[in-house]
């Protein structure tokens, strides 16, 4: 293509020196020169901050490629477009004729459009008798062919560097997870270190990512991140002895537990258990018994079984004063292996075999709390104040609530803490709902 002369625009507008800058990068387009013009529309698109265009002022653009007929540039063609205003705003998906002449603007100041104005300042093409056209008046797409091989130069750039940008991104959150979550391990697991420094600092970096960070800002954050978490998991395999935490949930091993637990140890009779007081005649082996032990205050049934305490008794157990409960159907049933297992089917499916006996009940309940994700330390702290057997029923509980219960170690924390709690009233609950007619 030969160079083209200066062509000042029509009415009150003037010349720019980006303006006459494209117009000499137009002239200069080589007629070898070729582009896929959606090419060129995609390669800006994800380039068109450094041109100073708007997404708005790119679908101008489209708009206005799309009158032309072919899906390549040629260097040797005529590239000059010459739609209404009135067409290129149907084009432009319904535009405003004021928005697009602002960003018809903005397209030929970046340099990228070149106009070539007729006397009237209309845009048509004269043609000869066989129809060609000899010269037209509008938009010459020269400057954008010349643009194309910057433009996809600084698109390449620019995608790279947005696949940085998101790898950073995802690494930063994956970094954030395991710091804070090993840090929660730490404490719940009371192991030494300066686990309450580390929060802090985590704190300070846990805010959330600007929407549109910069590489050098993501890069910062994760420097930062990356530091933290190489601190955490340093003082974390100083501090943890990982040969004695078998028993914790986050292993695949579960922990030992005496098939025989003793039921009567120091730390139980010092709290409120339904081993408190018992008799020596209810401290029986629980491999050979299907009876919970209870106080020395029950009476034995004719059959053998344990009649449930009196509404006094009840009330001390549960922490209340006497009296203050009323009693109800179930309080007055035995208190029969076989009255929890009714009460709480689901803990079956955590034991292999059935379950026969009160060990039996204890070790399902072992295993439950790996299942919920117990951390050992709240299910040894549940039996030390509730006692094994009181411990084991109230897994049983949860186990079988597990879909309202949200944070089963949590919940079971809280049980253990309250004074004088026994699952006595949730096994009631889960009794007069198991009876309750459907309606």
């Amino acid at each position: 293509m030969t160079d083209i002369a200066v062509s000042a625009p029509f009415g009150a507008a003037g010349l720019t020196a980006r303006a006459l800058k494209g117009q000499a990068l137009a002239g200069s387009c080589p007629d070898s020169a070729r582009a896929d013009k959606w090419q060129i529309l995609r390669d800006l698109t994800d380039t068109r901050h450094d041109y100073g265009l708007s997404d708005r002022a790119v679908a101008v653009l489209s708009a206005l490629l799309s009158f032309y007929p072919d899906d390549e540039l040629a260097g040797d063609g005529n590239l000059i477009v010459f739609p209404s205003n009135q067409s290129l705003c149907s084009r432009a998906h319904g535009i405003s004729e004021p928005t697009l002449r602002r960003h018809l603007t903005s397209l030929v100041q970046s340099g990228l459009l070149v106009r070539r104005d007729s006397p009237n300042g209309k845009r048509y093409a004269r043609r000869d008798g066989d129809g060609e056209i000899t010269k037209a008046f509008g938009f010459d797409l020269s400057a954008l062919l010349a643009h194309a091989s910057q433009l996809r130069e600084k698109a390449k750039v620019m995608r790279q560097e947005r696949r940085l940008c998101q790898d950073l991104r995802e690494q930063i959150t994956l970094l954030r997870r395991d710091v804070c979550k090993t840090i929660e391990f730490a404490i719940e697991e009371a192991l030494p270190g300066p686990w309450a420094q580390l929060l802090e600092d985590y704190a300070r970096l846990a805010a959330p990512l600007k929407r549109r960070a910069s590489l050098e800002e993501l890069q910062a954050a994760y420097q930062a991140i990356f530091s933290l978490n190489e601190t955490v998991h340093k003082n974390l395999k100083l501090k943890i002895n990982f040969k004695n935490m078998n028993g914790n949930a986050a292993n695949s091993e579960r922990h030992k537990q005496d098939s025989k637990p003793i039921p009567y140890s120091d730390s139980e009779k010092s709290s409120p258990d339904w081993n408190e007081d018992a008799s020596p005649d209810d401290n029986k082996d629980p491999q050979h018994s299907d009876e919970a032990p209870y106080s020395r205050s029950q009476e034995k049934t004719d059959d053998g079984g344990i009649k449930s305490p009196s509404p006094e008794a009840r009330s001390t157990l549960r922490g209340e004063s006497p009296g203050s409960s009323p009693s109800n159907k179930w309080m007055d049933m035995k208190l029969h292996l076989k009255t929890v297992l009714d009460a709480c089917p689901q803990l079956q499916a955590c034991q292999p075999d059935p379950i026969i006996s009160w060990a039996g009940l204890v070790e399902a309940a072992d295993r439950a709390c790996l299942a919920l994700g117990i951390s050992e330390s709240a299910w040894t702290e549940a039996r030390n104040r509730m006692g094994v057997y009181a411990a084991a029923v109230t897994i049983a509980t949860i186990v079988q609530r597990a879909d309202v219960i949200q944070s089963p170690g949590g919940y079971l924390r809280a049980l253990t803490a309250k004074d004088g709690f026994t699952p006595l009233a949730a096994i009631e609950a889960l009794m007069r709902k198991k009876v309750k007619p459907d309606v």
